[in-house]
């Protein structure tokens, strides 16, 4: 191997990976906050580099080391910014919105060193601008925060190049990159300190240690030695280009692994901002050297074929049975209905319910019982399927509860009824009552086993409701996730229905980790099942399927739908003050709604989480005392004015209220007693004045008459 074509594949390399290192730091922010993985990922870096460059480390000026540092320093503020963008944007978008720093750096060149920049230099600048304008913009003409972010990181990467420029001069590259990555780990502990709660490093699981040592070691280390190696045996042309081709290596590696889809308008301005780094690194000299366009355009036609086929009108979902319903339980969010509030017999899915109601009244799942012959009787003439228990066979609550999801067994149903409620007709009104507590207006059950009954049914919304209410007991969980099951006390086993279906049409049910299948002539194919798709647990409930191989098909058009289109995303962060109500006569004067923890939805992987909004719809003000837990309202998650997700709000305190307040009310609401009271001492003290005035008199005439009688007795004399 030529040492030409050495150092091309060595760019290449060092390329390739800063183009997967997006979607790696992707994932990674979303479980660790910006400066804590960089805190983690420039002090990993700075220990290989520092082992790798040691005997240049002993020997690095001193009077350089406040400029190496200074400049890890600009390095660590251009990855915290452009990671935080990353919080809020794609890794595709992020990937070319950083690279527009080729195009910055001879316009700051202008502005520090008055060197003018080339024509190229402006025409790239222009480009940039038309493809910025196409990438962020929305249709609202609004820019995303996560692109601006991006942006102002990438200018930031600008200044440290020419920080790198001025500072790292006759040093050895190795040493100053050690040097300014111990730099940038500094800086980077001490804003998790101080702005980010950095003991979240104890709680990182273990594969995002694998995805920091990737960042760290592969996406740091090892780029920079490649980088090292292949600009010193290749020309600065060819290696600009082959490491222009990092924001499309991005691009891929998002569109490939992170399921980002590209609109018309974003691929141009890809292909605009590509051909402006283009311009700006190489001034187009590339075009005398047929060896590099060649190269050049196979790396076009490849990004273009892995690209364009994302850039289409996403399809709708749609499922072929004509009852659907899908339930978010992670972010209790409705995705897809369809019929949903419609009646439909719900056949073998009823005995979802019978084994919740069963589970409310069990309080030893080991108590053994006897089957019956009443268990058995009149099942095999109704067509029922069975859990194929034999008269007088010991079983456990929990094989009951077993017998009655795994294999549907009608048989499991009955003797659930007669140990717990005596017969299945009091059973069936626990049932109903339990259909009552759940606000379930559309459902009625006439039977524990799901025969057919034309008053008994249900709905689609309803049937997920009670599903997702019932997988709220991690016994029952377990056993409708379950595959099989061996009796406890006769061995008696057990294989769950919808194997039945990979057996008899040899499909794959793989992606549905648990579920409750029915039939009946008039209900036809009905499933209740729980699937995952991006770690988000969700409910499909298809009904009136033509035949069990419809509802698998299904189901599975329902992961691969929101595993490409859709996403979570946190949208409301623990402690976010969400609304602020006014307390009347209260200790507190403003109550703060406050999300008591993090609220998410799954969406559109178009959807920005600006363009969601939150809007508060309940009481404005409240009088004191208020009660802990009290209703006051609901929070409305909106997109385009549709509503995603509402919330219901209660308080999460109770707020006195003052002692003026309580005063005046204790006054008001005992107004008559106190007036009553009131006129009685007004009436005590005017009968005491009367009185004292009254006797005053009397003394008074005691004396007028005492006094006369003296005077008359002198005159005599």
């Amino acid at each position: 191997m030529s040492k030409e074509l050495k150092g091309s594949v060595m760019l290449f390399l060092a390329a390739l990976i800063w183009g997967s290192s997006f979607i790696v730091m992707k994932n990674a922010v979303d479980f660790l906050t910006p400066a804590v993985l960089l805190t983690i990922r420039f002090t990993l870096a700075s220990i290989f580099l520092c082992v790798l460059f040691f005997k240049y480390i002993k020997t690095f000026p001193h009077d350089k080391i406040k400029g190496a540092l200074l400049t890890g320093g600009c390095l660590f503020v251009a990855y915290y910014v452009q990671t935080w963008g990353l919080r809020y944007t794609t890794p595709g978008k992020n990937a070319f919105l950083t690279g527009i720093y080729c195009a910055i750096v001879p316009f700051l060149v202008w502005l520090i060193y008055k060197k003018r920049p080339d024509v190229y230099n402006f025409i790239a600048a222009i480009l940039c601008i038309i493809g910025i304008g196409l990438v962020s913009l929305n249709g609202d003409l609004s820019v995303n925060i996560g692109d601006i972010l991006t942006l102002c990181g990438g200018f930031l990467y600008a200044v440290h190049i020419l920080m790198i420029k001025h500072f790292s001069k006759d040093v050895n590259e190795g040493a100053f990159t050690a040097v300014q990555f111990i730099g940038g780990a500094i800086l980077a502990c001490f804003v998790s300190l101080i702005v980010e709660d950095i003991h979240i490093i104890t709680q990182i699981q273990p594969s995002i240690f694998f995805q920091i040592f990737y960042l760290a070691f592969f996406a740091t280390a090892i780029t920079m030695v490649c980088q090292t190696i292949g600009q010193k045996h290749t020309s600065e042309c060819n290696a600009s280009l082959i490491l222009s081709l990092e924001s499309v290596f991005g691009v891929l590696f998002s569109v490939l692994f992170y399921g980002e889809v590209l609109s018309l308008p974003i691929v141009l301005g890809f292909i605009i901002i590509f051909i402006a780094i283009i311009i700006s690194e190489t001034k187009l000299s590339f075009i005398k050297n047929k060896k590099i366009t060649k190269t050049l355009l196979v790396f076009v036609v490849l990004s273009s074929t892995l690209t364009i086929p994302n850039v289409k009108a996403k399809d709708q979902l749609t499922v072929e049975a004509p009852y659907a319903y899908v339930y978010d339980v992670s972010t209790d969010q409705v995705l897809y209905t369809k019929n949903a509030n419609k009646k439909i017999y719900p056949a073998s899915m009823t005995k979802v319910m019978t084994a919740l109601v069963a589970l409310d009244h069990m309080d030893n799942l080991d108590t053994v019982v006897s089957i019956q012959e009443y268990d058995l009787k009149g099942l095999w003439e109704a067509g029922a399927s069975v859990a194929n228990f034999k008269v007088s066979e010991k079983v456990t609550y929990l094989d009951l509860l077993y017998g009655i999801i795994l294999p549907s067994g009608a048989d499991a149903c009955r003797a659930t009824s007669r140990v717990l409620f005596g017969s299945e007709e009091k059973m069936v009104e626990a049932m109903n009552k339990k259909a009552k507590e759940l606000g379930l207006k559309d459902t009625h059950f006439v039977n524990s086993t799901g025969l057919h009954h034309d008053q008994h049914y249900t709905t689609v919304h309803d049937m997920a409701i009670i599903t997702k209410t019932a997988l709220k007991n991690p016994t029952f969980k377990k056993i409708f996730t379950s595959r099989s099951y061996r009796t406890q006390t006769t061995q008696h086993y057990m294989a769950a229905s919808i194997l039945k279906v990979y057996w008899k049409r040899r499909i794959g049910i793989s992606h549905i980790i648990g579920c409750k299948t029915g039939y009946t002539d008039k209900s036809k194919s009905c499933l209740t099942c729980l699937v995952k798709s991006q770690n988000q647990d969700i409910i499909c409930v298809f009904a009136k399927e033509s035949g069990s191989d419809k509802y698998v098909s299904d189901a599975k058009k329902v992961i691969d739908y929101y595993n490409q289109h859709y996403h979570p995303m946190t949208v409301i962060n623990k402690g976010d003050i969400l609304a602020k109500i006014k307390i009347k006569d209260g200790v507190q004067e403003i109550y703060e709604i406050k999300a008591s923890q993090d609220i998410a939805v799954f969406v559109d992987k178009t959807i920005q989480e600006k363009a969601i909004q939150t809007k508060y719809q309940g009481e404005t003000e409240l009088v004191a005392p208020t009660q802990k837990d009290k209703h006051i309202g609901k929070m409305l998650l909106t997109y385009n004015d549709q509503n995603i997700k509402e919330i219901d709000v209660h308080m999460s305190k109770s707020i006195d209220a003052t002692d003026y307040a309580k005063f005046c009310r204790y006054v008001q609401e005992n107004m008559v007693m106190l007036i009553s009271i009131a006129v009685v001492i007004i009436v005590i003290i005017m009968m005491i004045v009367f009185f004292l005035k009254k006797r005053s008199q009397r003394k008074k005439l005691a004396y007028d008459k005492y006094k006369q009688e003296k005077l008359e007795k002198i005159k005599d004399k």
